[in-house]
């Protein structure tokens, strides 16, 4: 069974062994993994980016700049507890700050890249899980602390500290609800 993309305007296609090539032409280009991680070469350079849940395409490093933000919400746990539940704006300091520690401190660790993509797995089976218990609010008003948390831990430059908060909170989620 082949899948078909678009990206930066050009069709791509993927055979069941994860082979990407151009559509037109039928030239072998690049790999897509079994979780829609992509690389490509596209005029002579190597590109990379992420197929989503939902069928959009994003470059490597614009994941989280979507267009929409309703999406974002749907796959982030983050952006479902600031924008979502505590009613806070896209662009709030929470959100900031936990976006530029991901693409500036945990991108850059040997597993960084491994931690996000596994994030981005897991995330919206969290999200959706959390919102069909009657105490979703509970919840989100907890990961919000714990957020808050987390965000003065990186201000005060104990980025070590922050990540092994995040990874703590997001295992004991991951065992709660069962994913």
């Amino acid at each position: 069974m082949t899948r078909e993309f678009t990206y930066k305007g050009e069709k791509y296609w993927v055979d069941d062994e994860g082979n990407v090539f151009i559509r037109w032409s039928g030239r072998k280009v690049g790999k897509i993994d079994k979780n829609g991680k992509f690389t490509i070469e596209r005029n002579g350079a190597k590109e990379r980016g992420w197929i989503s849940w939902n069928g959009k395409v994003y470059e490597e490093g614009a994941l989280f700049e979507e267009d929409a933000v309703g999406e974002e919400e749907d796959r982030c746990l983050l952006t479902t507890v600031c924008i979502k539940h505590a009613g806070l704006s896209d662009d709030c300091p929470e959100l900031q700050i936990m976006r530029s520690f991901r693409d500036k401190y945990i991108r850059s660790l040997p597993d960084g890249s491994k931690l996000i993509e596994e994030y981005y797995q897991i995330a919206p089976l969290i999200v959706e899980r959390i919102k069909s218990e009657g105490s979703a609010d509970i919840v989100f008003n907890n990961l919000l602390k714990t957020l808050r948390n987390i965000v003065e831990l990186i201000r005060a430059g104990r980025n070590s500290e922050a990540l092994f908060l995040c990874k703590q909170e997001f295992e004991k989620l991951r065992n709660k609800y069962g994913v």
